[in-house]
């Protein structure tokens, strides 16, 4: 970013369509760097303990429907059918909302950038009741996980190989910060994956509401 913007100070001659490329990149580039900012800085607060929950009872359907949308156009783009099987006769949920709203517009995110973009990509949201729980469930059809990976997927900075992509997207903390607030809900957040069968990203989210977890360094990676 430092060296486009040289180059827009060092070349005043530069044609007004090129000029409005370079900052446009600039801009874009600014953009990503406040985001990354943002999320560490919130990374940083739910490992020191800081983050406190706004719980209300919520509707997990509607939940999802709401996340749902968020990522309606991006799977649209990508010629990605998303399914949502979630009943709407689910017992309220004690969480926060803005907070497990985050949760699940990343699980839908990654699900649509590791599914297929040639018209066969299929993604599937579901939840039932379990004892004193909801389980959620954000499947996938894509290239799948390898298992080494599985064991590190929710590290900071780390991101799993996608063959659908080019490059690795994002910034490699969204799922590190879903499990932290999954575990602030006294949750859990899991994967399963087949290499070559797609993968399977498992919320576990308890139905009574309990002081949020303490997290303290020996919980770290």
């Amino acid at each position: 970013m430092r060296a486009l913007a040289e180059i827009l100070a060092d070349n005043p001659e530069l044609e007004a369509d090129e000029r409005q490329r370079f900052q446009h990149t600039i801009g874009r580039e600014a953009e990503r760097l406040t985001r990354l900012i943002t999320l560490v800085l919130d990374l940083e607060r739910y490992e020191s303990g800081q983050a406190t929950l706004n719980r209300a009872p919520l509707a997990l359907a509607e939940l999802v429907q709401e996340a749902a949308e968020a990522v309606e156009q991006l799977a649209r783009e990508r010629g990605i059918e998303l399914r949502l099987d979630v009943p709407a006769a689910l017992p309220a949920l004690p969480a926060d909302r803005d907070r497990l709203m985050q949760v699940l517009i990343n699980l839908l995110s990654n699900a649509v950038k590791a599914s297929p973009a040639d018209g066969t990509g299929r993604i599937a949201v579901l939840a039932w009741p379990a004892a004193d729980a909801l389980l959620l469930c954000v499947e996938d059809n894509g290239c799948g996980i390898a298992l080494p990976e599985q064991h590190l997927i929710f590290d900071k900075f780390f991101q799993a190989r996608n063959q659908t992509m080019r490059k690795p997207a994002g910034t490699g903390l969204g799922l590190a910060i879903s499990k932290k607030i999954v575990e602030l809900h006294r949750g859990r957040l899991w994967v399963e994956s087949t290499p070559g069968q797609g993968a399977r990203f498992f919320v576990e989210l308890p139905l009574v509401a309990e002081p949020a977890a303490p997290f303290i360094s020996s919980q770290l990676r």
